[in-house]
């Protein structure tokens, strides 16, 4: 029944697939209807028996719920779904590749990890007919949940609280003019979020690591439409003389250190480097 953003519903029937037209973002409830009225009428259109149906494991997704509520009526099996194994898998399926044993790079903006955690940046194995997470980005906090995905400040502040004190974090807010819907008061009570862990999941997003990286370069505060942070950062260092800046790259618990990385922009850019070379 696909996941939540950009859906599609697909039939498995034999050897054939029967792809729905796009559906769109099911958290809309008059999108999770069409997508179900969709669903439907695919049945009907193959003539199919439906004896199984799957979905995301998130399972607060419409289309989950969906996926439970048709399992439940017609008695089918109900498979849940990994979000970054799907992605993987569709990759195994588009290459055809039999019997494969593979690494993927899955980096994505979210989904719900197999330890409740928000994925997004995993190294994933498909071997001997099993996935496997064998590592990711780091984890970090995300203030605010979805919130922080419209105002990456606020991931900003979730990923430096790590090695800043709250007094420097607020400091680092004002100089580089990180944006909050309610200004620097806001970032105060993120503060405290943060240290509460309130409403703070924790994610390894690599989509919510470019769109940090884009406010603290002061490209991009307020993501107006899907992926504008991580575009505008491309488009800068596209705009780059190409000169090769030095990061850590290292491995903290198996986990690649984003923290230091993030640090390490900001250090760069507090020390008068181009903004177009450090986004490069």
């Amino acid at each position: 029944v696909g996941a939540e953003i950009n859906s599609t519903a697909c039939i498995l029937k034999e050897n054939k697939a029967f792809l729905t037209q796009h559906i769109g973002d099911t958290e809309k409830l008059e999108t999770a209807k069409y997508l179900k009225d969709a669903i439907k009428r695919m049945i009907k259109l193959t003539n199919s028996k439906v004896e199984i149906v799957a979905c995301d494991l998130h399972p607060e997704f419409n289309s989950t719920k969906l996926a439970e509520e048709m399992a439940l009526e017609n008695n089918l099996k109900l498979v849940r779904v990994q979000h970054h194994f799907a992605h993987l898998s569709a990759l195994i399926a588009e290459h055809q590749l039999e019997n494969p044993n593979v690494i993927g790079i899955c980096a994505d903006g979210a989904g719900y990890g197999l330890d409740g955690k928000i994925w997004g940046g995993e190294i994933i194995s498909f071997k001997n007919s099993k996935f496997s997470r064998v590592s990711s980005l780091e984890e970090h906090p995300l203030p605010g949940g979805d919130l922080a995905t419209f105002w990456p400040g606020r991931f900003v502040l979730g990923v430096l609280s790590k090695v800043y004190e709250d007094d420097e974090l607020l400091e680092i807010a004002r100089k580089h003019k990180l944006k909050f819907k309610h200004g620097m008061k806001e970032a105060e009570i993120v503060m405290e979020q943060i240290r509460k862990r309130i409403n703070t999941p924790e994610t390894s997003s690599t989509g919510r690591i470019l769109d940090a990286i884009a406010a603290l370069l002061g490209i991009c505060h307020f993501r107006s439409y899907e992926g504008e942070p991580a575009m505008k950062l491309e488009a800068m260092a596209n705009r780059s003389s190409s000169k090769l800046l030095e990061f850590p790259i290292k491995l903290k618990d198996n986990k690649l250190d984003t923290t230091r990385i993030l640090q390490r922009v900001l250090e760069l850019k507090e020390e008068g480097f181009p903004i177009e070379d450090i986004a490069y």
